[in-house]
């Protein structure tokens, strides 16, 4: 459980058991992770997103010896890396499909020029 404090809402509770264990409905794990090598050195606490976790460790953390309870939570299943792929071979194919249709688009009126639609200002006039 992590406790907020909000000025408007009050105090927050958010409870990322079930985000932080990798599932068929909820494949993603990459939840906030308290830093408890940070919160000894700075004296407050630090949340570090799980799959930043590792480069911040050897970023700041780089001279001391890491706890292995803090290293363990940074771990991401073989199951949630295949998913990670598949998400990024995802996006990859839309760009690509997106990209084409553009170039085809281009290419089937490569004179025309779209026209911009003319802007209309607070007063009411229009501006091209």
């Amino acid at each position: 459980e992590v406790h907020y404090r909000c000025k408007l809402a009050g105090e927050l509770i958010y409870n990322f058991k079930a985000s932080a264990r990798c599932s068929q409905n909820n494949p993603c794990t990459n939840v906030p992770i308290k830093c408890t090598m940070c919160a000894a050195e700075i004296g407050h606490e630090l949340f570090i997103m799980k799959y930043q976790l590792k480069q911040h460790l050897e970023d700041k953390h780089a001279d001391k010896s890491w706890p292995e309870d803090l290293v363990a939570q940074a771990e991401v299943s073989e199951n949630e890396r295949k998913w990670l792929r598949e998400q990024r071979s995802k996006i990859r194919s839309t760009i690509r499909a997106t990209a084409t249709r553009h170039r085809a688009a281009a290419q089937l009126a490569p004179d025309k020029k779209r026209a911009a639609a003319p802007m209309e200002l607070e007063d009411g006039k229009s501006r091209e």
